[in-house]
């Protein structure tokens, strides 16, 4: 009896602070009376279920359709679909309406413990790097590697006929095939000579690096469910998983094999790699453009990728 007699408050207590909390998250909080999913107003959990489902784009568009243009997805998350809301959650702000900051716990640091572009959370340091890449994200710059895209997609359509599906059956996988291409396009007008003459050094196939960045951005949103467990994201950088150094950490290190090649190359080609070393303003470590190149490469391939791919078949 004297132990269940010690356990007995333990529980009660535990049970009360539970029943506050969800009481807070249901009736008190600031974003309690936005409408949204049952479940997502006490956890993250349901979120990230869906996110880590591969539904996550699909529950949330059945949930504007059910509750209307602004959705509680999560205890401290809302969700927009009105087109008005854009410049105001991603714009540079007004006297009226100051731009919003980024959260720390989702804009994590890469596994290289670097920032770059989407994740730096600090203003100063993200008005620098902005600044850094404008001019090579520019449209009289992306005119000039024009011939770049071209070449890369006339490569492409000559191949085509020669590749062969998988298990010699079935179709060839379209998309994969268009993430080759925007990887070739996007890599060429990053890295320049030292692009094709990298590939051909690595010990793996031409694309290995494409396959990594297809890979990883899985364990982008598994990681971002990670870090609302406490301590759960620390102990993973300490001991990652398999999957993970196949993946992210394949990933960045790919990004600084290829920054470190194109370091060494004397070249004045005006690739994005020009603009960010002659940029104004104080000098990026090979660090820091790595971690540049990090989401560049997988913005600039798998997303352009898809995105053709939605839009010749929607």
């Amino acid at each position: 009896m004297f132990p269940f007699a010690l356990e007995t408050p333990a529980i009660g207590l535990s049970a009360s602070l539970v029943l506050g909390r969800l009481a807070y998250l249901f009736f008190f909080h600031p974003l309690a009376r936005f409408p949204g999913p049952l479940l997502s107003k006490g956890s993250d959990g349901y979120w990230y279920y869906a996110l880590l489902s591969g539904r996550g784009p699909w529950m949330n568009h059945d949930w504007h359709k059910k509750y209307g243009p602004i959705v509680r997805t999560a205890p401290n998350h809302l969700s927009f679909n009105d087109h008005h809301a854009q410049k105001i959650v991603y714009g540079f702000g007004t006297e009226t309406v100051p731009s919003m900051k980024k959260d720390p716990r989702f804009f994590t640091p890469e596994v290289d413990h670097s920032m770059n572009i989407i994740n730096e959370c600090d203003r100063e340091e993200h008005s620098r790097m902005r600044r850094m890449l404008s001019f090579a994200f520019s449209m009289s710059n992306l005119m000039r590697n024009e011939d770049v895209l071209i070449r890369r997609t006339d490569d492409f359509l000559d191949a085509i006929g020669g590749i062969e599906s998988e298990d010699g059956k079935n179709g060839i996988n379209i998309v994969r095939n268009f993430n080759y291409v925007t990887f070739n396009i996007m890599g060429e007008m990053s890295f320049g000579d030292s692009w094709d003459l990298r590939l051909k050094e690595q010990a793996e196939h031409r694309y290995h690096w494409a396959d990594v960045i297809v890979n990883s951005t899985y364990m982008n949103d598994v990681m971002r469910a990670v870090v609302c467990v406490p301590g759960l994201f620390s102990f993973l950088e300490r001991f990652p998983p398999a999957h993970s150094k196949q993946t992210l950490y394949r990933h960045a290190q790919y990004a600084t094999e290829h920054t470190e090649a194109r370091l060494k190359l004397q070249t004045d080609r005006k690739n994005f790699m020009y603009h960010i070393l002659n940029a104004k303003g104080l000098a990026a470590t090979p660090k820091e453009i790595a971690s540049h190149y990090n989401v560049i490469m997988m913005a600039g391939a798998v997303t352009t990728a898809v995105r053709r791919y939605v839009l010749s078949w929607p």
